[in-house]
């Protein structure tokens, strides 16, 4: 469960990546906008002051999502030390069982004769 969630915690940053380059594209138009204008337009500097806002949101979001991701990371470590245990003690019970079987398994001296029917 924790493997997914990290992975839709990944997909949730990587959208947020996506939307903040494009917070920024619009806040670059919008400042190409305004260097371009022969005289103060209340509109251009309306849509900055907006397109800004918008962008600065998006990097916060952005930040706090990567804050996020490494705040988890003692927990992914955690969970995959916790499999590898577990990984070592299945394949140490399987071993044993092995070398059971092996002790158990008849030797090559006396083959066993089955009826004829």
């Amino acid at each position: 469960a924790n493997a997914l969630w990290s992975l839709a915690q990944m997909k949730e940053y990587q959208a947020a990546r996506k939307k903040l380059e494009s917070r920024r594209l619009a806040y670059d138009t919008s400042l190409a906008k305004m260097q371009k204008a022969k005289r103060e337009d209340f509109r251009v500097e309306e849509e900055l002051r907006l397109q800004k806002v918008k962008y600065e949101e998006a990097n916060e979001d952005v930040y706090r999502r990567m804050q996020d991701i490494r705040e988890s990371e003692a927990d992914n470590i955690s969970d995959l030390r916790a499999f590898f245990n577990a990984q070592l003690n299945y394949h140490d019970q399987c071993r044993e069982v092995l070398l059971q079987l092996r002790d158990e398994w008849p030797t090559g001296q006396s083959p066993v004769r089955r009826p004829n029917l």
